[in-house]
């Protein structure tokens, strides 16, 4: 599961990485580290003119879980340190135990997910720090 710490305001996580992917929506797509380092060095130079917010499974209408305040690319991930709002302290501990879940139903308890406690990266997660 993500952690998210009561004492901290902030935390790094992993938004994408570098790769060959596929979306029934988009068909198939590739990122880059060029891509990577190009959106880092775009969020630094304030190109996207506005504030980007993460929120909670895809439903925009709802408060922001976390604000975007810096972008780095270590390792082929795109890494982000957020600042947690109350909102997503409460949310995102409970989306992704739904997540985990249901992962756990269909990949068996051993999943890598499943099995996720502590602080370290865990590939096939949503969030993750």
């Amino acid at each position: 599961m993500a952690y998210v710490p009561d004492a901290k305001p902030a935390n790094w996580v992993t938004l994408t990485r570098e790769g060959s992917f596929s979306n029934p929506r988009y068909g198939r797509f590739e990122i880059s580290r060029d891509m990577l380092l190009a959106m880092a060095r775009n969020f630094e130079a304030g190109m996207a003119g506005t504030g980007i917010f993460l929120n909670v499974n895809h439903q925009p209408g709802g408060a922001a879980a976390a604000k975007v305040c810096k972008l780095a690319v270590e390792g082929g991930r795109l890494r982000a340190l957020v600042e947690w709002t109350d909102f997503g302290r409460e949310a995102v501990p409970l989306f992704l135990r739904r997540i985990l879940k249901k992962l756990a139903g269909t990949l068996g308890s051993k999943s890598r997910c499943a099995t996720a406690k502590s602080k370290t990266a865990q590939p096939g997660c949503a969030v993750y720090p």
